[in-house]
């Protein structure tokens, strides 16, 4: 890291304080607690971890499937419903 993260200033290595702003650099462990911090997010731990975290089962779920909705395309989502009417109408014809 060659830049400060707040103000942009030019930084030496043996810094631990950027000269303008007075901020702390963070160091090797703290950067290394936050990516595994952020992998743990990405894994179905981490999600698992979020919905039972949640005030209710219900919500974590429904806050998950929102997330997971908004990154998918219209394709995707067009997609996704052919398959469940599919579905649903085979479930139809088979009872």
């Amino acid at each position: 890291m060659n830049k400060c993260q707040i103000c942009g200033a030019e930084r030496l290595k043996s810094e631990v304080r950027c000269a303008q702003c007075g901020e702390f650099y963070p160091t090797l462990t703290e950067l290394l607690d936050a990516e595994v911090f952020y992998e743990e997010q990405q894994t179905l731990k981490g999600l698992l971890k979020r919905i039972l975290g949640a005030e209710t089962i219900k919500q974590g779920l429904s806050a998950e499937f929102k997330k997971f909705k908004a990154g998918l395309s219209k394709t995707a989502l067009f997609t996704l419903y052919v398959i469940a009417a599919f579905i649903f109408a085979l479930l139809i014809t088979v009872l």
